[in-house]
């Protein structure tokens, strides 16, 4: 587990100077790309309706409210509200959520698991063990014929 964790922050360190997780960022150009292809109409200051296709979805910049749910859900703008973005002149790449962040990963790995001795050094107090539970015997009639192996040969009347 120590080494994992290791192995993890070290892959956080070569992340690029945007300091954003390569999956997000992955994510977050393919649906660049597809908003590109959405139109998008101004219905109030910041109120727009971006259509993809047949698909139409109202996006509220003020409100933060968007009939999709994607940016909502995952934190990463989905295509409609990129658009909408790009439409208002703001860079949709800064209202990626901070989890995605550099920083709140290595906040993740920030604190360190400490090497443990071998079993035999470990403490065990009598206070700490454990004792089977008691057995209680189950209601109803006990079964009368045991459960056969797969394999297990079956012997019929007269062989």
């Amino acid at each position: 587990m120590m080494n994992l964790l290791v192995k993890n922050e070290n892959k956080i360190k070569t992340w690029g100077a945007n300091g954003i997780s390569l999956e997000c960022m992955n994510m977050f150009n393919i649906w660049r790309y597809i908003a590109h292809r959405c139109k998008v109409e101004l219905n109030r200051n910041w109120g727009y309706e971006v259509s993809d296709g047949e698909d139409r979805h109202t996006v509220n910049l003020e409100h933060k409210t968007y009939t999709c749910r994607l940016w909502d859900l995952l934190g990463i703008p989905c295509p409609h509200s990129i658009k909408a973005l790009m439409h208002k002149k703001v860079i949709p790449q800064t209202k990626i959520h901070w989890w995605y962040s550099k920083e709140a990963y290595m906040l993740t790995y920030k604190h360190k698991m400490q090497p443990v001795r071998g079993e035999r050094f470990w403490k065990a107090e009598d206070s700490h063990a454990m004792f089977p539970s008691n057995v209680v015997k189950q209601v109803g009639r006990p079964k009368s014929k045991r459960d056969r192996e797969p394999d297990e040969a079956r012997k019929r009347k007269g062989e």
